[in-house]
């Protein structure tokens, strides 16, 4: 399964996968998304982008793409674990 799914361009939607989020810009832009409710993180795709990019770097690029919105990184992985329990696989 996709690290990603975004809901445009319809029908069909956008798959994301491992070379589609290699960087800091593709992860804030996909954290973007994600806060305009267009697109959804797997549980395959958290454990992607924190395998690769930990929480810190994680946490940091949230907080300019104002996607889960936490107060502190304790804050962030508390949440995140609430996004991957409620991810589809």
């Amino acid at each position: 399964m996709a690290l990603a799914i975004g809901l445009y361009p319809e029908p069909q939607g956008t798959e994301y996968w491992e070379e589609d989020l290699a960087d800091d810009g593709a992860v804030y832009d996909l954290f973007v998304s994600c806060s305009q409710m267009d697109t959804y993180i797997t549980k395959s795709g958290w454990e992607y982008l924190i395998d690769n990019f930990g929480y810190e770097t994680l946490y940091e690029l949230d907080r300019q793409a104002v996607y889960l919105d936490c107060e502190s990184l304790e804050q962030y992985i508390e949440w995140v674990g609430y996004e991957i329990e409620d991810a589809p696989e």
